[in-house]
């Protein structure tokens, strides 16, 4: 075994995990430009059925040791599928919410509102 290696099985043999196994996120295009601007490496899906292949794919990659997955993308695969990541130690698959752009005007408001008093110190009242 190489230093700096832990040697884990997934059914399919031992697979090796470096400490400095990269991080992906499957997201798609609208949210994969915030990520790309923090310096995370993303790969795009438009469709759900596009999101659960590239899954599959980056997840039998040895190099990938987290794989961030929008929600959408993670519910499109199959329940086979799910168990499969679920039980492997390595990527630790991670799904997370995408952006909603479906925020009332009251919510938006609020939020607006939260925002100028952190910055001015006290509430404001919108009209």
């Amino acid at each position: 075994m190489v230093a700096g290696f832990r040697s884990f099985t997934d059914g399919a043999g031992p697979r090796e995990c470096s400490v400095s196994s990269l991080v992906r996120v499957v997201c798609r295009p609208e949210t994969a430009l915030g990520l790309a601007l923090a310096g995370v490496p993303t790969a795009r899906a438009s469709t759900p059925r596009e999101g659960a292949e590239l899954i599959v794919e980056l997840a039998s990659r040895p190099d990938i040791g987290v794989l961030l997955v929008e929600d959408v993308f993670y519910d499109a695969l199959s329940d086979t599928a799910k168990r499969a990541l679920e039980r492997r130690p390595v990527p630790i698959t991670v799904p997370f919410p995408g952006p909603s752009w479906t925020e009332s005007a009251e919510e938006a408001e609020a939020h607006l509102v939260e925002i100028l008093s952190r910055a001015i110190g006290y509430r404001v009242r919108l009209r």
